[in-house]
């Protein structure tokens, strides 16, 4: 392999270039019908899962990594304030830079601000709307992803 076919960390691709660096199965293991073959995500979608997953998972729930995960349910029951939000950040953002290395969050970038995790809450509904602001390895332009967390009784 030659040094221009590699791709690393320090690479950084054209917005155009639809090379797939990164893949993930989809959860739920579908497959292509014609082909019997597992269907897959790939590169900032594959990127966006693995996030979305890492917040839904809690600590000890996978076997051989029982510490990964942000545990996010925790907070769900707390009185929902700014202060709660400002705690949910923290642990999105320090969950993210230890068990994601393909994603790279914004505040780590320069001009270092602190806009890669915001988290709204609506006491009116109940709920708190996340968005996690990245950029992935190798890619120039940041990819952003929002979901609804609410309390399920």
């Amino acid at each position: 392999m030659s040094l221009l076919n590699r791709v690393d960390k320090y690479t950084v691709q054209a917005a155009n270039d639809a090379k797939v660096v990164y893949s993930d199965f989809y959860n739920n293991l579908n497959s292509f019908s014609a082909s019997g073959v597992l269907a897959v995500r790939t590169n900032e979608s594959a990127v966006k899962n693995a996030i979305r997953n890492l917040i839904f998972t809690n600590k000890y729930e996978r076997f051989y990594e029982p510490r990964k995960g942000v545990g996010i349910t925790r907070f769900l029951f707390e009185p929902m304030s700014e202060d709660t939000a400002s705690r949910m950040s923290d642990a999105i953002k320090n969950a993210i830079k230890r068990y994601e290395p393909r994603a790279q969050l914004i505040d780590d970038l320069p001009p270092y601000t602190n806009k890669s995790v915001s988290i709204i809450p609506y006491e009116d509904q109940n709920l708190y709307v996340v968005t996690i602001t990245f950029r992935v390895i190798n890619k120039a332009e940041p990819v952003s992803v929002t979901f609804t967390l609410e309390r399920v009784r």
